[in-house]
C-alpha cells in the first residue's frame, strides 16, 4: 500500500459490498494516493531500530544482531496551476537480522569412524538420542519379529556382531564426501545426536517501493488522473548447513524476490447534467 503519508482517503467496508467490490470473506479497505495541489508539499522520515536497544532473549546465549532502517519521502506540486498536478512517494527498508535454529549433524564419533560407528544412537536422554530408549538400526526391511513393546528383536544392522555399526566396505566414497559437508557439532554432549548444532541464520530483507500520480482538471466539472505503483522485496536467507547442503526450510532459504507492479490506471469523472421538468397544471 505504500507509506502512510502518501495516502489520502481511506475507509473500511464490511458486508453488503457495492458492485465494484464484489464479495469478500473479510473486510475491504479502500485507500487512495494523495494528489498534488497548488502548494508544494512533502515529507521525509526515517524509522530506526538496532540491537543496541534490545535485550537478550531468555533462551539465547548471545544477543543476535538486528539492523532496521526504513526511510522515505513524499512530494506534491503543481505543474500548471489549477490544472495539472503531480504527486510521488518512495519508501525503502534495509533490514538485517539473525534467527537461531537447531539442527542434527553427524557426531564426532560418526565422523571419525568414517561413518561406520553409530553407537551414539544407543545413548538415551538429552545427552544421546533424545529418547528414553536406545535407537537401533536395522537391515533393510526392518525386524521380522518384535517383543511385546513393539521393539525389534532381530535383523539388526551390525558389523562383526556390533550393533549400530557398518563395515567399512558398506560406506562409499561418495556418501563420505556428502556427509563431510555437514558442519561439526557445536552444542550438547559429544554423544548427542539430536539438536547438536545451533546456527544463527542471517536474513536480509530489502524493500523498495514507489508511487506516482498525476491529476488533470480538464474543467471545473471534469477531472482525470493516472497512477503507477511499483514494489520490490528481495530477501536473502543464509544456508544453515552451507551452500551445498543448505538445510533451510521452504521459503526460508537462498534468494527470494517478491516484485509487484500496478500498471497505469486512469479515471474520468464526468457529472451528469439534468434539466428539471415541470408538470402542466
Amino acid at each position: 500500500m505504500g507509506p502512510p503519508l502518501s495516502r489520502g482517503r481511506r475507509g473500511p467496508s464490511t458486508s453488503d459490498y457495492s458492485a465494484e467490490l464484489g464479495h469478500n470473506a473479510g473486510g475491504v479497505v479502500n485507500a487512495s494516493i494523495r494528489s498534488g495541489t497548488n502548494q508544494i508539499h512533502g515529507s521525509l522520515w526515517e524509522y530506526f531500530r538496532n540491537d543496541i536497544f534490545n535485550n537478550r532473549d531468555y533462551f539465547q546465549t548471545t544477543k543476535p544482531p538486528y539492523r532496521q532502517n526504513q526511510f522515505g519521502a513524499t512530494l506534491g506540486l503543481p505543474l500548471i496551476k489549477n490544472k495539472l498536478f503531480i504527486f510521488g512517494d518512495v519508501e525503502a527498508s534495509r533490514i538485517i537480522f539473525y534467527q537461531t535454529g537447531s539442527y542434527n549433524v553427524p557426531t564426532l564419533r560418526e565422523r571419525q569412524s568414517g561413518y561406520t560407528d553409530y553407537t551414539d544412537l544407543l545413548v538415551t536422554g538429552t545427552a544421546g538420542n533424545g529418547r528414553s530408549t536406545p535407537a537401533y538400526l536395522f537391515q533393510p526391511g526392518g525386524p521380522s519379529t518384535r517383543d511385546s513393546s513393539g521393539n525389534g528383536t532381530n535383523n539388526f544392522l551390525a558389523c562383526n556382531g556390533v550393533k549400530n555399526t557398518l563395515c567399512p566396505s558398506q560406506v562409499t566414497p561418495t556418501s563420505k564426501a556428502i556427509l563431510n559437508l555437514f558442519p561439526l557439532p557445536n552444542a550438547g554432549a559429544s554423544t548427542q545426536s539430536t539438536s547438536n548444532y545451533y546456527f544463527q541464520q542471517k536474513v536480509a530483507d530489502n524493500t523498495t517501493q514507489y508511487d506516482l500520480r498525476m491529476d488533470w482538471n480538464i474543467s471545473q466539472n471534469d477531472q482525470t488522473f493516472a497512477r503507477y505503483s511499483y514494489s520490490q522485496e528481495p530477501r536473502l536467507y543464509q544456508a544453515p548447513l552451507g551452500p551445498i547442503l543448505d538445510g533451510g526450510a521452504f521459503g526460508t532459504s537462498g534468494n527470494i524476490e517478491t516484485e509487484g507492479r500496478t500498471s497505469m490506471t486512469a479515471r474520468l469523472s464526468v457529472p451528469l447534467q439534468t434539466t428539471p421538468l415541470q408538470s402542466p397544471r
